[in-house]
């Protein structure tokens, strides 16, 4: 199960059910929603029959109607009354979290996310030690936006077209005070950790991913991804929250990749990459992570995440090559 491009447009679903047939799982475009990545899945039952099972909840027989197939065309002419009744035995809707009425009532509130200015990327780029060619990636890929903050502050956004997850930090430097803290990010009310930022951006060319935790080290493997020259084949995919695991639903979406976890150095890091992993595990080509432990940055202080690693001290540079080559 890998996914399928076809030159000059998409692969239908009538081609898929054929490869089906033939023992060739597919993970294609459904016609009913707007699927901007790959989330209908075309497989071969045990049995024999092709299997049908839409990651954003359509209904088979509407996917079926949309592309003028029936359920014929996945099991025959013999087993139409016995498929029909296996597909629409009614199933209760699970509600996502990012769909739950609460959340959108307070994401129809966010401020208006737009494209940063120079000005914007070379602040950025001052505070992270970042490429101005990373982040210009981060930009394109619709993950790095700017916005005021009904408290004034002008902040760069981690988000994604989706625009599921959201979370702030400010431009200068600063942190957020709040009743009870200070915080250096804020997570955008209706924003749920449940939706990986950068993950709406994964398309048929990205074979491999570098998959982070938080903001400033999802912006950083852009900045290694344009450094090796992979902007091509590659992508980045943010976690913002050591503590909040891949949504099942959106673990077929890394299907046929190769996925590196670039983990904190420290154990709430460590537990969430092997987590991560554990559930990658059964759906990618291969999923492996990056270990800081040991180095150092210029000023000497530890390597602790892979914005870190921008700064790495030019002996342990030197001593470890591997650094050379991030990206999987």
């Amino acid at each position: 199960g890998q996914y399928w491009k076809v030159e000059g447009g998409r692969m239908t679903l009538r081609d898929a059910v054929q490869d089906a047939k033939m023992g060739k799982s597919r993970l294609i475009r459904c016609s009913v929603h707007d699927d901007h990545t790959p989330s209908l899945s075309v497989s071969q039952g045990s049995d024999g029959r092709v299997l049908i099972h839409c990651f954003g909840g359509c209904d088979p027989e509407d996917i079926l109607a949309a592309e003028r197939l029936t359920w014929a065309d996945l099991f025959g002419e013999t087993a139409r009354e016995k498929a029909f009744q296996v597909w629409t035995k009614p199933q209760a809707k699970r509600q996502l979290p990012w769909d739950e009425s609460t959340r959108s009532a307070k994401r129809a509130d966010w401020t208006q996310f737009l494209p940063p200015t120079a000005a914007d990327l070379e602040l950025i780029s001052k505070i992270r030690g970042l490429s101005r060619e990373g982040l210009h990636l981060a930009v394109i890929r619709g993950i790095l936006r700017v916005t005021i903050c009904r408290n004034g502050h002008r902040c760069w956004v981690i988000t994604d077209a989706s625009r599921f997850v959201a979370q702030v930090r400010r431009l200068d430097g600063q942190k957020f005070r709040t009743a009870t803290s200070e915080e250096k990010a804020l997570s955008l009310p209706g924003s749920t950790h449940k939706w990986p930022a950068g993950i709406a951006a994964l398309n048929d060319d990205h074979r491999s991913v570098i998959l982070t935790e938080g903001g400033p080290d999802l912006l950083a493997a852009f900045h290694f991804i344009a450094c090796e020259g992979r902007e091509r084949d590659t992508t980045a995919v943010g976690i913002l929250g050591a503590g909040s695991a891949i949504h099942e639903d959106l673990l077929p979406r890394f299907r046929g990749r190769r996925v590196r976890i670039a983990q904190h150095a420290d154990k709430p890091g460590r537990a969430a990459a092997e987590c991560w992993a554990e559930q990658l595990r059964p759906y990618v080509e291969h999923v492996d992570g990056i270990d800081f432990t040991g180095l150092r940055q210029q000023d000497e202080k530890p390597v602790k995440d892979l914005n870190d690693l921008v700064r790495i001290h030019s002996d342990d540079f030197a001593a470890h090559t591997w650094i050379r080559s991030i990206i999987p």
